[in-house]
C-alpha cells in the first residue's frame, strides 16, 4: 500500500525546486496566497499536504494533485500505484479525506500530537551489490504496525548528500535508519548528484551533517542506525553530534539486516525503551549464530555495536512519547 506520506515523499523528489512546486501548484489550482515559503522540499510538500486538508480550496484534493503529478512522471511506480487504488468517482467515501485515512493520514486525527518519524534512506547506487531495500522497508513498516498513528515512516530513495541533509532537516525524524553500502573505511555510498555512479560519504562530513541538525533546537533526532556492513566505524559520527549510533561491526549477511531490523523496530513499536530494542535484537543475533555453528555454518558476526554519548541513558529512550 502507498500511503499519502510516500506520495508526498515522491514529490519531494520530483518537485524538488521552488519553479517546479509552483508549476505543480498552478495546474491544480492552489491559491496563490497560500503558498508557503520554500525552504526545502520537504518542508515545502508537508505544509502543502496540511494546507489542503484544512480547505483552503474546497475544490483542491491531495487525490486531485497526485494525479496531476502521475500526468507530468506518467512511469513513476509510487504514484501510479497511489492512484491506481484511488475510489472511484461518485462512491462513498471518494473524497480526499476518506481516501487519506486510508492511506496513512486520517483528519479525524487532527487534535493529536503529530505521529513521531522514523526516516527510511534507502542507498543502492549504480555498481554497487544490488540489495532488496524494499523488502527491507516493508519489513520495516509491518514491524511498525503496534505503534497505529503515533509513529509514520517516511523514505528518500537514492539521495545524494545534498539532498539526505534536506531530508532530514525536513522531515526532522526521531530515528533515522539508513539501509545500504559502508566499506571497510567507514564511507556510506550515496547517489550521485546527477543520478550517476556512487558517491563516497565519509564519517567526517556524515557528523558535519548531523551536527548541523542538531545545532537546530527543534530538532527530534535521537538515534541513528546503519543498516550496512561495516557501519559501526560511522557511530563516531553519531557520538559527535550526540546522538545514539547504532551498526554492524563487520561483514553480515544480508538476509539477517532485515530480520533484525524487525525485531529491533518490532519491540519499540510496542513501547520498549532504544536499550531493550537493541538487546532483543543481539539475542536474536546470537540465537541465529548458535543455530549456524550447530549446522556447521561461518563463524559469528558478534552483534549490533552501539556508540552513545556518556550522558545518555538509552532505557530513556523510547520511538513513542
Amino acid at each position: 500500500m502507498t500511503t499519502q506520506a510516500q506520495a508526498f515523499d515522491v514529490l519531494s523528489t520530483l518537485y524538488s525546486r521552488r519553479d517546479e512546486a509552483e508549476t505543480l501548484l498552478r495546474a491544480v489550482g492552489f491559491p496563490e496566497k497560500h503558498r508557503p515559503d520554500f525552504r526545502n522540499a520537504y518542508v515545502f510538500w508537508d505544509e502543502v499536504r496540511s494546507l489542503i486538508e484544512q480547505g483552503i480550496c474546497p475544490d483542491l484534493t491531495v487525490d486531485g494533485l497526485m494525479i496531476q503529478a502521475l500526468k507530468n512522471f506518467p512511469g513513476n511506480p509510487t504514484l501510479k500505484y497511489y492512484v491506481k487504488n484511488l475510489p472511484p468517482p461518485g462512491s462513498d467515501g471518494a473524497g480526499c479525506q476518506e481516501h487519506g485515512a486510508r492511506h496513512g493520514h486520517n483528519p479525524a486525527n487532527a487534535g493529536r500530537p503529530p505521529p513521531t518519524r522514523v526516516l527510511f534512506v534507502g542507498s543502492n547506487p549504480p555498481r554497487t551489490e544490488r540489495i532488496n531495500l524494499a523488502d527491507e522497508r516493508a519489513k520495516i513498516e509491518k514491524a511498525l504496525l503496534p505503534a497505529g498513528p503515533s509513529v509514520e515512516l517516511r523514505d528518500v530513495w537514492g539521495p545524494d548528500p545534498n539532498h539526505l541533509r534536506d531530508a532530514i532537516l525536513g522531515l526532522n525524524p526521531r530515528f533515522l535508519h539508513f539501509g545500504g553500502h559502508c566499506d571497510e573505511d567507514g564511507n556510506l555510498y550515496l547517489h550521485g548528484g546527477d543520478g550517476g555512479a556512487a558517491v563516497k560519504l565519509s564519517a567526517l562530513e556524515l557528523g558535519g551533517i548531523l551536527r548541523t541538525l542538531k545545532a537546530d533546537p527543534a530538532t527530534k533526532l535521537t538515534a541513528v542506525l546503519l543498516n550496512a556492513c561495516y557501519s559501526a566505524k560511522v557511530e563516531h559520527a553519531a557520538i559527535e553530534a550526540d546522538l545514539v549510533g547504532i551498526g554492524w561491526p563487520r561483514e553480515s549477511y544480508d538476509s539477517w539486516q532485515p530480520f533484525v531490523t524487525t525485531i529491533f523496530y518490532g519491540a519499540l513499536a510496542v513501547s520498549r525503551n532504544l536499550g531493550a530494542a537493541i538487546k532483543m535484537a543481539n539475542t536474536a543475533i546470537q540465537e541465529k549464530m548458535r543455530q549456524r555453528r550447530a549446522d556447521g555454518g561461518p563463524p559469528p558476526i558478534d552483534a549490533l555495536i552501539v556508540a552513545r554519548p556518556k550522558h545518555v541513558d538509552l532505557t530513556k529512550i523510547f520511538l513513542i512519547g
